[in-house]
């Protein structure tokens, strides 16, 4: 990774703006789930007609919600973690306690990526839709698939940024971002 006064090179310049736009699907989706659900109950409420289809928007933002998410959490480390053994460890022990669960992480997500890419062909050959508009179930499901793989690859830099820390003899708060 590039040092103080350096320029980011391409990849990082790349990934930074990957994850900003992971971030900003994030937050739009989850703008779309408040709208939606703020719809649909003021229709059923006031109008006694329900927002058609709101249900399902609603599902499909929370996919989207959901495996975004998942990719910023897991590169900046704000998933659930117990420290156990924080206290019993010292700085670089943590650092590489750290990082292995993002390799434990990676590997998860490495794994869950094929998992969803099979269930979206599955729903390709199968001509799943959804239960109201008739959307392909294939879109989601793909989308799901690219999530798990960014999200592996987000644990698997991570944990190669905290391995480097380690190496040059960081402390904990150099391999915090």
């Amino acid at each position: 990774m590039s040092g103080a006064g350096e320029a980011p090179g391409p990849a990082r310049r790349l990934w930074s703006r990957l994850l900003r736009g992971v971030e900003a699907a994030s937050a739009v989706s989850i703008l779309v789930m408040m709208g939606l659900m703020t719809a649909d109950v003021f229709g059923r409420e006031a109008l006694n007609s329900p927002l058609p289809g709101a249900t399902e928007l609603i599902e499909f933002s929370l996919v989207v919600a959901v495996f975004t998410g998942l990719v910023f959490v897991s590169w900046r480390e704000r998933h659930i973690t117990a420290d156990l053994f924080d206290a019993l460890l010292g700085p670089r022990s943590r650092l590489a306690l750290r990082a292995f669960g993002c390799l434990l992480g990676a590997g998860i997500f490495g794994l869950a990526a094929p998992q969803a890419l099979r269930l979206a062909r599955r729903a390709a050959e199968f001509g799943d839709v959804s239960a109201t508009f008739g959307l392909s179930m294939t879109w989601p499901l793909g989308f799901m698939t690219v999530m798990c793989a960014i999200c592996a690859l987000a644990f698997a830099l991570r944990a190669l940024l905290l391995v480097a820390v380690i190496v040059r003899g960081g402390d904990l708060e150099e391999g915090a971002e």
